[in-house]
């Protein structure tokens, strides 16, 4: 995979959080071959296993907003009487 190319299920994960994103994301191919030891240079793949990383960080403006929704939703809705 080339490396400025994100896997597809890392931007679905991606697009599915709301409140953290996922930035640097590195993604390394670990190939394997049958049998034992160091293959031989003619081996062919058994399979190839991604080791992937990234770092998550918070989306702190749709934190924020939804904090504030959640705050004016708690007010009543019409103004209290003083008598």
């Amino acid at each position: 995979m080339p490396a400025n190319r994100t896997p597809p299920a890392l931007n679905d994960l991606n697009k599915k959080q709301s409140y953290h994103q996922l930035i640097k994301l590195d993604c390394v191919e670990h190939k394997t071959y049958d049998g034992k030891g160091r293959p031989k240079k003619d081996a062919p793949v058994k399979s190839i296993v991604w080791q992937v990383s990234a770092e998550i960080t918070e989306k702190q403006e749709v934190i924020n907003d939804a904090i504030e929704q959640k705050s004016s939703s708690s007010l009543p809705a019409t103004p209290l009487k003083t008598t």
